[in-house]
């Protein structure tokens, strides 16, 4: 509330009136979110909103946390699991994954380079990696969770390599590779599947400058 106070107090100062504005646009915290339904009630005129971007990026957040939506991790995940005949493994089991891949590709050198070697092998041009895990980054999730998908062939060809004793010493988590089944790829998939709208949500909406979930 005294943010949003001082912030009309400026804009009153450059020669601006408190009729001229339309309202407030706030990230969703619980603190912002009392402060917005103060101001309606201190200014019913004004436009009080939660910024959609943030709420849809902590579903996405969610999503990766056991205790959040556990209906929705159970009954997505068995029903695929039923239909395609794969382990059943929660939506929150499969981002924990995604998460640990990729900071156990950025704190080693010799993962990283043995999975651009593993591309290479594959002819692919343009090596690509699997991207860090950056909590502020919009749908960042989604973004490793895709990235997985694209170096699939480079991970399998890694931990089937002769080479891959010797690589995975390199971080006492590398063991993450190795659960990395035809079962788990498939659930990979299905989360990809459910968390794209989102995704794309967010994209659509990031109308200004800079793309935070595009870096």
């Amino acid at each position: 509330m005294l943010t949003a106070r001082s912030t009309l107090d400026k804009y009153a100062a450059n020669g601006g009136t408190e009729m001229n504005c339309l309202g407030f646009i706030m990230d969703n915290t619980t603190a912002n979110m009392k402060a917005l339904r103060l101001l309606q009630e201190a200014m019913p005129t004004i436009i009080a909103l939660g910024c959609v971007v943030h709420a849809l990026n902590l579903l996405c957040k969610d999503l990766s946390k056991p205790d959040k939506l556990k209906a929705l991790h159970q009954e997505v995940m068995q029903e695929e699991a039923a239909t395609l005949g794969t382990p059943t493994a929660s939506v929150a089991d499969i981002l924990g994954d995604v998460k640990w891949a990729s900071m156990v590709s950025g704190d080693s050198e010799a993962i990283r380079t043995e999975l651009k070697n593993q591309q290479l092998k594959m002819h692919v041009r343009d090596a690509h990696s699997i991207r860090a895990n950056n909590p502020t980054r919009f749908a960042g999730l989604l973004l490793m969770a895709q990235d997985m998908q694209v170096v699939m062939g480079a991970i399998l060809g890694m931990t089937s390599s002769v080479t891959w004793e010797e690589v995975r010493s390199s971080s006492v988590n590398a063991s993450v590779f190795d659960k990395l089944t035809s079962g788990w790829w498939k659930s990979l998939n299905m989360v990809v599947d459910l968390m794209e709208p989102i995704g794309n949500a967010i994209h659509r909406l990031e109308a200004d400058m800079p793309y935070l979930s595009q870096e």
